[in-house]
């Protein structure tokens, strides 16, 4: 049995402005990925990752360009990046698909793996919390593992810590998946002081 921690967040009153704005154009929304695990570790916000129901997504990216002054970065099939010049920083609509299948199934550490809701509460496994309060990076599996040990290596320069494992599972993702042999980083093998 998984155990679920659900929490308040306790937000600045900027950053809960800013997530008011986004749970008003789509209030089953979801924040999630990077933005509680700053928020958590009280580490600079890159961006918001708002992930929305498959059937609200269309709408909710119209809202957003609208009433949050958007510029379109980037266009994927599951996501679209925009820079809000109301709130200042990039935002992600993340498309939750039809299936149920959560967004962050998808991502590729456990730090990641949490969200917060309209009502500021916060939810993510007991394991995945300790992970992120610990900074310790586990790696999930991704369609991009490249894309992961170049995330392990920023990581770590932030201080979180990947053991030899979780380390080799994701350089031989690199090779099955992508092709591409990695010689590590050596940094990343030395304990943390």
């Amino acid at each position: 049995m998984v155990l679920m921690l659900k929490k308040p967040i306790n937000l600045s009153e900027k950053h809960k402005s800013n997530l008011d704005l986004l749970f008003s154009i789509c209030t089953t929304g979801l924040v999630v990925g990077g933005f509680l695990r700053s928020i958590i570790n009280n580490e600079d916000i890159r961006d918001i990752d708002f992930c929305v129901p498959e059937a609200k997504y269309i709408d909710t990216l119209n809202k957003c360009v609208q009433s949050l002054s958007c510029e379109i970065l980037g266009i994927t099939d599951k996501n679209v990046k925009l820079y809000s010049n109301k709130i200042g920083m990039e935002i992600d609509i993340l498309k939750q698909s039809k299936d149920g299948k959560f967004i962050i199934d998808d991502f590729d550490f456990t730090i990641c793996k949490g969200y917060i809701d309209k009502n500021y509460f916060f939810t993510m496994t007991e394991a995945d919390y300790n992970d992120l309060i610990h900074k310790k990076l586990v790696y999930c599996g991704s369609a991009w593992p490249m894309a992961s040990y170049k995330r392990s290596l920023e990581f770590f320069e932030k201080g979180y810590s990947i053991d030899a494992y979780n380390l080799l599972k994701i350089l031989d993702d690199c090779e099955k998946i992508e092709g591409v042999k990695i010689i590590p980083n050596s940094k990343l093998l030395l304990p943390k002081n």
